[in-house]
């Protein structure tokens, strides 16, 4: 029956120790230069954004409100079907709901089961 040997010369021999030495340095170089990455970003980008000047003011925007008579029916509307006392803080359009609706429409696709041929 063969008898198990524990030998070092592996290690020690002609490029085992030299190679680990130079792949923990590799390691810890790598690890340094993204500490220090990690650590300059925040000034180099404090640094650009005031090399760059704000830009000139937007012209104002017209603002975006419903009609008073869409109001009206809107709320005589909900009115009708709540039939009790009620007060409506806010209407959103279409417009402001298409990232929501999106989203949905995603969710909705991701659970479509295939047809199977029988």
């Amino acid at each position: 029956m063969p008898t198990i040997e524990f030998n070092l010369e592996p290690l020690t021999g002609e490029h085992g120790l030299a190679l680990a030495v130079t792949g923990m340095l590799v390691v810890f170089l790598a690890l340094a230069l993204v500490v220090t990455f990690i650590t300059v970003l925040p000034r180099i980008a404090s640094w650009l954004s005031r090399a760059h000047p704000s830009p000139a003011p937007a012209m104002p925007v017209e603002d975006e409100q419903l009609p008073e008579e869409l109001l009206v029916v809107i709320a005589a509307a909900v009115a009708e079907v709540v039939r009790h006392p009620h007060r409506i803080v806010h209407i959103r359009t279409p417009g402001d709901m298409s990232w929501s609706l999106e989203a949905r429409l995603q969710h909705h696709q991701s659970h479509k089961i295939p047809h199977r041929d029988r």
